[in-house]
């Protein structure tokens, strides 16, 4: 029996989805931009939710297919990014369709679905490039409208934010 992860992701700027074999093993990250009119310096939070909800089923299509490929016949468990950040009230629509996709295909594929933060995603995407991390450390995290330093400790996986910009110019220069 051939186990897999998938894991979705719907910011401000990309619809993802990712398939991880049960060993750890990357296997497949299938990604949709999100475009931004000329000129403009964001998208709308409507359009956007909008983007994600045409996109999806075609990405998670894509990657049942290459699972079906490779063999895998079980999904063991669906994770997704439900906020920007972990504090408390931090929230943006932009996540809500992948949050429902997660959840319904979990329902469909009878397993559990995890929920992290969209900061969470990026720190640890980060880690699985950089082996030996000190158990404390810091990370500048910057992404759409944000730029941050995090103190990020491994055990118990919290981040506590530091410092970073007010505005979200810096970040929208990725």
């Amino acid at each position: 029996m051939k186990k897999a992860y998938l894991g979705i992701d719907t910011s401000c700027y990309t619809t993802s989805v990712a398939a991880v074999l049960q060993d750890g093993e990357h296997i497949i990250d299938h990604r949709t931009p999100i475009p931004v009119v000329e000129g403009m310096v964001g998208i709308r939070q409507q359009e956007a939710v909008f983007l994600h909800i045409k996109a999806l089923p075609k990405l998670i299509g894509r990657t049942m297919e290459d699972l079906r490929r490779l063999g895998v016949d079980t999904i063991a468990g669906v994770g997704c990014s439900i906020a920007p950040t972990t504090q408390e009230g931090s929230y943006m629509p932009v996540f809500v369709p992948g949050r429902s996709m997660a959840e319904s295909l979990a329902s469909a594929f009878d397993c559990r679905c995890l929920q992290f933060s969209h900061q969470q995603g990026h720190v640890k995407a980060a880690e699985f490039g950089k082996s030996d991390l000190p158990e404390n450390y810091l990370a500048l995290h910057v992404s759409g409208g944000t730029t941050e330093i995090l103190k990020v400790e491994k055990a118990g996986y919290r981040i506590e934010t530091i410092g970073g910009t007010r505005d979200i110019s810096a970040g929208q220069t990725i």
